[in-house]
């Protein structure tokens, strides 16, 4: 599978990036200084450069780890244990290693990680790693797992679906790509279509504000936390310091193996900066705004808040339309609010056009009845 990975990835390369090469940097500059200055230069803006394949969006990401100069701050809802996953955590921990600051918040429900994997990477001087709602998975012993799903299922069901990487405060990646391998267009039994942006300049701070919220909200909790409990309804785990070097040298054993990280796949990373000319052509300067959900959202302690302060902002965008309105989303079910919304703007002339999954396409059987008992009405609408 490797061997398909790497030609797919550097098919890409070539296709995408390599024809910016032709425009080198200015002799004095570095990589990062190039980028500093686009920012400079547009003050008060934000750049603004789709991820459109799964290649690009890898080599992003694994650049900006090795070249993060102070802080790199994360927050996925799925952080798998396969060959992304792994590959992910050790670039983040080469760079703790070199000095950045690295704080994780990953959603509870779907952690596979090891226990004393994650501890001794939780435990490293320049790693801060939190588990938001902690209920089911890191830390809970299989009898408090069924307790919270018996008698707080509410409470179980409240998830963080953010995705965000913030490099340095002003650079930024976020959009549907989960930290697993079917995000990024290989995997054998998924093929998942995403899409994703990096951000350069003034949003960013907005998306830097949300990871703060979430970091400093009473549900992210510390790991080192989660594996400090006595009796049954707490693991306690604990890792010497001989396992915690053990830990940290089978993370970079394993990526310094050919047939988990190819060499070709390293050298197209180091190679980034070549398209740099080319891509600071593509991006979009302007006023770009940043909406995101509250830690908690929909959990009643405050009216029309979380869920509902995204809703009102998409809301507002929509019935601000002119002409269209371009939809694209794996899921569409709407509340009855939401089809008046569309239904006014389409008394007024404004086009809908929405992209979502098939029967067939669907990861969500869920999702898409509840879609399909919606549809009959929506065409009628227009």
């Amino acid at each position: 599978m490797m061997i398909r990975i790497v030609k797919f990835i550097l098919a890409a390369w070539i296709a995408i990036f390599v024809a910016g090469a032709s425009i080198a940097l200015a002799a004095n500059d570095t990589p990062r200084d190039f980028i500093d200055a686009r920012i400079a230069a547009n003050a008060g803006k934000s750049g603004v450069y789709v991820l459109d394949t799964g290649a690009e969006a890898l080599l992003a990401r694994a650049w900006l780890a090795d070249n993060a100069r102070k802080s790199i701050d994360v927050q996925y809802f799925i952080w798998s244990t396969d060959n992304i996953g792994i590959l992910a955590a050790e670039a983040l921990l080469r760079a703790a290693d070199r000095g950045v600051r690295v704080r994780v918040i990953v959603d509870d429900l779907l952690i596979d990680a090891p226990d004393k994997s994650l501890l001794a990477l939780a435990l490293h001087p320049n790693i801060d790693i939190r588990i938001y709602n902690p209920r089911v998975s890191v830390g809970v012993p299989l009898q408090k797992r069924l307790m919270n799903l018996l008698t707080n299922f509410r409470g179980v069901n409240q998830r963080m679906h953010d995705k965000t990487v913030v490099v340095d405060g002003n650079i930024a990646i976020t959009g549907g790509r989960n930290m697993a391998a079917e995000y990024f267009d290989y995997n054998h039994e998924y093929n998942f279509r995403d899409r994703e942006i990096l951000l350069l300049g003034e949003a960013v701070k907005s998306i830097q504000t949300s990871f703060e919220g979430f970091w400093n909200s009473k549900l992210s909790v510390k790991v080192e936390d989660l594996y400090n409990g006595w009796g049954l309804m707490q693991k306690n785990v604990r890792v010497e310091d001989k396992e915690i070097r053990q830990v940290y040298r089978e993370l970079h054993d394993y990526a310094k193996s050919p047939e988990n990280f190819a060499p070709e796949v390293r050298a197209a990373i180091q190679d980034v900066p070549a398209a740099f000319a080319l891509l600071s052509r593509q991006m979009i300067w302007d006023k770009v705004e940043f909406i995101s959900d509250r830690p908690g959202k929909n959990d009643n302690t405050l009216f029309l808040d979380g869920g509902g302060r995204t809703t009102l902002a998409l809301a507002k965008l929509v019935l601000s339309a002119k002409k269209r309105v371009v939809i694209q989303s794996p899921y569409l079910v709407m509340s009855d609010e939401a089809i008046d919304v569309f239904r006014q703007i389409i008394a007024r002339g404004v086009t809908v056009r929405v992209n979502t999954n098939s029967l067939a396409s669907t990861d969500n059987l869920q999702a898409f009845s509840g879609y399909r008992n919606q549809r009959d009405r929506l065409l009628k609408m227009g």
